[in-house]
């Protein structure tokens, strides 16, 4: 690799650049989208490199999902390493993807220490994602939303978790009952984010740096926050599927095609549908086979101009 290359590399390794690793096909802890330090946690602990790398794969398909009813469609994950605007400041796009690249990045390493890896007996998930992910925030200027983002993302993975109960006592009664944290239920997560989103405060830097932290608590606390206004996503909605069976509201062709207009593209879809057929003997019905045969339906897709 040329020295120009190295450098490139190195200097788009920032706190959301670890996404990219999605799709590479390298040694994970190698990655050019780590920072140094990044580099350094991974190789400390490279034996839940795998983890690092399904986190950077669910946190994707889940902002494509998420986001898909929005203007910006989670776009910018698309060239990370390299970020796009919305990604380079302080933004409510980058604020969300703060927050669900660490939910992720923390779910993925409890779920590989369960399948029982001796390694794990002495690992930390929750604080390893706490560092893997404010060590990069803190490449930034504005690295404080990066960081308070990061925790926001952190405790929704923590209150998305399953509660699991077992009674005690004598037969039925549960008198007494042990509770207990179990699996992260990954949608309930991914929809907390999302609302947290949708509420998130703006706030200047300068105001986050002297807010006093009984205000802070009352208020910020546990929302998402941004400090500059997003960019104008209408042009990258161009080819974006709509729903123009509605004619307002989010993912509506009115709102993501920014006034355009769309596109209608009519289809002729199969599908195979497939029944039990009874037969009555005695009285009573016996399963005798099933019965499948292929239907076909008129299918309607919109996508912007």
């Amino acid at each position: 690799m040329k020295i120009s290359n190295i450098l490139l590399a190195f200097s788009e390794a920032s706190s959301l650049s670890w996404i990219g690793i999605r799709s590479s096909a390298g040694e994970i802890c190698s990655y050019s989208g780590f920072t140094s330090q990044q580099k350094n946690l991974c190789r400390r602990n490279s034996f839940i490199a795998p983890a690092i790398k399904n986190a950077a794969e669910v946190t994707s398909s889940s902002c494509f999902e998420s986001m898909s009813d929005t203007l910006w469609g989670c776009n910018g994950i698309k060239t990370l390493p390299k970020e796009q605007p919305e990604l380079e400041q302080p933004t409510q796009e980058s604020a969300y993807l703060h927050a669900l690249a660490t939910a992720h990045l923390k779910n993925s390493l409890e779920k590989f220490c369960k399948l029982g890896s001796a390694d794990c007996e002495n690992f930390n998930a929750e604080q390893f994602a706490l560092e893997f992910t404010d060590v990069a925030a803190l490449k930034k200027k504005p690295f404080l939303f990066g960081i308070h983002n990061n925790k926001v993302g952190r405790n929704a993975a923590e209150s998305a978790k399953n509660t699991v109960c077992k009674c005690h006592g004598p037969s039925g009664s549960c008198a007494q009952k042990t509770c207990w944290k179990a699996s992260t239920n990954v949608n309930k997560m991914n929809r907390i984010i999302k609302e947290k989103y949708e509420s998130a405060a703006r706030i200047q830097q300068r105001q986050l740096e002297i807010l006093p932290k009984a205000v802070f608590d009352s208020f910020i606390n546990d929302r998402l926050i941004f400090g500059k206004k997003s960019p104008n996503f209408c042009e990258v909605t161009r080819g974006r599927v709509c729903d123009a069976t509605k004619s307002y509201g989010a993912g509506t062709c009115d709102e993501l095609c920014c006034g355009r207009g769309s596109i209608q593209k009519v289809s002729i879809e199969k599908e195979e549908v497939c029944t039990m057929k009874f037969v009555k003997v005695e009285g009573f019905s016996w399963p005798a086979g099933v019965h499948c045969k292929d239907m076909f339906y008129q299918k309607t897709t919109s996508t912007c101009r």
